[in-house]
């Protein structure tokens, strides 16, 4: 099974795009269709999830990757920052929720109940899966430690189970990474969900453009305060992310808007300085996640204005190519259950590899790569998709 097996033909995924129709209807989207719209979409989920698999590929066969050479020093330089992966989840999550409001006057058509139901039915069922599937295979597979990134899911607690069936793990620094390491995210996301409404309210009583400024400023700041009163980085800037996400939508495609003239703005030209930012924290900022996080959110901000105007640009159109844009159909269940699978290919795969680094880099990068692509696949057929009907997977 390889990776055209998992991205090629497969036809029933782009039922996903007819669904997405159905709630952007009332949006001021250009006259292209907006399977395309989602298809740019699903390309950004697609480079997301496989940046973070090569950045815990990076971790599993280079460790933190200090004083690698030539081309395990690039290597371990170009894929180090998947943190920063999440920062772009966690923005599309903003962009994609506030889309369907933009038609209905900011406004929760379904209520916030509804909402929140549906969000729980669509993200829930996969993750539980998943974390069913990882504490069988730390317990019959991979439960040792080998000296590896794996070994910060281990040892398995009562603890951390409780922690991950909550979905409040994140708030725990000794249990955020266990089971399955990439799961902290989505306790973040989960919370941040029942702020939606919250914050749709203070649009509308605020403005957008107060709202957004506020909320992020205030997360910003509490992530901060955080990190040098307490020593630990709740998550907290991924409130201020998703919030710039909402407003990029708003940005994007409202009509009428009182943003519609920065739609035209060379958003490509004003990504440079946010990305010399990012590169600026990444050496300074002592490894301040946070600050990162806030140069990279700019940077993501203006990408994603720059690849929703109607005009063609370069990046756009490899965006919504169509086998990127079918693996981002699928990217939450690679996302979800990527780990485990690299950390059996590392361990009884290519054994014999383990002492030669780049050698084992690149196995893992031609084979195992593509097999987790596939199995993330029937995972998806199996765990995620049975949720994502047209009843369940339109968000508001």
């Amino acid at each position: 099974m390889n990776t055209a097996t998992a991205v090629g033909g497969c036809k029933e995924i782009e039922a996903g795009s007819e669904t997405f129709s159905r709630e952007v209807e009332q949006i001021n989207l250009p006259q292209s269709s907006s399977r395309v719209h989602l298809a740019y979409l699903d390309g950004l989920r697609a480079i997301a999830a496989l940046y973070v698999l090569f950045n815990h590929l990076k971790w599993t066969c280079f460790g933190t990757g200090t004083g690698q050479q030539g081309l395990a020093g690039v290597l371990c330089c170009v894929f180090g920052y998947g943190h920063e992966a999440v920062t772009l989840f966690i923005m599309l999550s903003g962009f994609c929720l506030t889309l369907p409001v933009l038609g209905s006057g900011e406004v929760l058509r379904s209520g916030s109940l509804r909402f929140f139901i549906k969000r729980a039915r669509r993200i829930i069922p996969p993750y539980y899966c998943d974390l069913v599937l990882s504490l069988i295979l730390d317990k019959l597979v991979i439960g040792q430690k080998t000296g590896r990134f794996w070994d910060c899911a281990l040892p398995i607690t009562a603890n951390a189970i409780y922690a991950h069936i909550f979905l409040v793990q994140d708030l725990f620094s000794s249990l955020a990474l266990k089971i399955d390491h990439p799961l902290w995210s989505i306790s973040v996301e989960w919370r941040i969900y029942f702020l939606f409404p919250l914050l749709l309210l203070c649009w509308r009583r605020y403005g957008a453009a107060a709202t957004t400024g506020a909320t992020f400023a205030i997360a910003f700041l509490a992530a901060a305060v955080c990190e040098y009163r307490f020593h630990y980085e709740p998550s907290l800037e991924y409130i201020g992310v998703f919030a710039l996400g909402m407003l990029a939508a708003k940005i994007a495609y409202s009509s009428g808007s009182q943003f519609s003239h920065l739609r035209s703005l060379r958003w490509d030209l004003a990504s440079l300085p946010c990305l010399a930012l990012c590169v600026f924290c990444a050496e300074h900022s002592s490894w301040s996640l946070y600050k990162l996080d806030f140069a990279f959110s700019l940077m993501c901000f203006c990408l994603l204005l720059c690849v929703s105007r109607p005009n063609p640009n370069a990046f756009g159109d490899l965006l919504k190519s169509s086998k990127i844009a079918r693996l981002g159909l699928f990217s939450y269940s690679l996302y979800l259950i990527h780990a485990p699978l690299l950390q059996i290919f590392y361990e009884y795969a290519f054994r014999s590899l383990q002492d030669r680094p780049m050698q084992m880099f690149a196995v893992l990068t031609f084979v195992a790569v593509p097999a987790i692509v596939a199995i993330s696949y029937w995972f998806y057929l199996l765990f995620e998709r049975p949720f994502t009907s047209s009843k369940t997977v339109q968000e508001i």
